[in-house]
């Protein structure tokens, strides 16, 4: 006998959704803000429009490996050491040219 049983909409399930929603929506206003923004980034950095496509797509492609790795991180080490981590990472980068 099959048993039935009961989803009810609870409040988390509520606030995953419209997350998950108001992210998607400002992942596409950013690839909008992106093509908008090439001719600037193409001369700023003196390139031709393909190689700025590259590197949009080359952060769109780091991007979809990391939001599926990061449910993994997040469940082998605490929340404040990654974050520790990402603001580290972020200003070895930022060296002054």
């Amino acid at each position: 006998m099959v048993e039935s049983f009961e989803r009810r909409l609870d409040a988390r399930l509520v606030a995953s959704i419209v997350a998950a929603g108001s992210l998607s929506f400002c992942a596409v206003v950013f690839e909008t803000a992106m093509n908008v923004a090439l001719p600037a980034l193409m001369e700023e950095f003196a390139v031709d429009a393909a190689t700025i496509q590259w590197i949009t797509s080359g952060y769109l492609l780091m991007l979809a490996v990391m939001v599926p790795t990061f449910p993994f991180l997040k469940a082998r080490f605490a929340l404040r050491r990654l974050f520790v981590c990402a603001v580290l990472l972020f200003l070895s980068d930022c060296r002054p040219t």
